[in-house]
């Protein structure tokens, strides 16, 4: 909605300015922060963990890597073609979330498997590789659940809301 007097050239203007002082607050701000996080905070942290830190950050892009065998597009078929045919979930729902079960389990066991014998991880660190491991699972369960039920989402953070607190 225009505000009388302007011009639909003039709004642009301004939309414009806004959008480009707001990244230029995001810039000064990123670069504020940011040295302090990496030689402050994180080098802290570092050195008081060690070796260990590496090996967490490592094994993480490990998780992320084989990323793709948890999902094979299962997701964007959901987000794509449910919600186009809402009328339709009740006839995939059930397939696609026994799918999206097997494939997390075959996820889990591909990435324990090479894990162990292509990157030569031991057994102290498949512990923490489990964590990351069940992490993602996690991750994507409920981003699944997220795009395929929007309202529960909702919902559930209103009686969570009501419940608990008094927001």
């Amino acid at each position: 909605m225009l505000r009388p007097g302007f011009s639909a050239g003039d709004y642009l203007c301004v939309v414009n300015r806004e959008f480009l002082l707001n990244i230029a607050f995001l810039v000064f701000i990123n670069l504020l922060i940011k040295p302090f996080f990496i030689f402050g905070i994180d080098l802290a942290v570092q050195n008081r963990v060690g070796a260990d830190y590496g090996t967490y950050f490592a094994l993480l892009n490990f998780t992320y890597v084989l990323q793709i065998l948890n999902d094979f597009g299962i997701q964007n078929f959901n987000n794509r073609h449910v919600s186009q045919h809402p009328h339709l979930l009740p006839k995939y729902f059930p397939n696609l979330l026994s799918l999206k079960l097997l494939l997390s389990l075959f996820y889990v066991s591909v990435s324990m498997a090479a894990a162990w014998w292509i990157a030569g991880y031991g057994v102290n660190e498949m512990p923490l590789l489990l964590v990351l491991l069940f992490n993602q699972v996690l991750v994507q369960g409920i981003l699944f659940f997220g795009r395929t039920f929007p309202d529960w989402a909702i919902i559930g953070w209103t009686v969570f809301c009501h419940r608990w607190t008094n927001c």
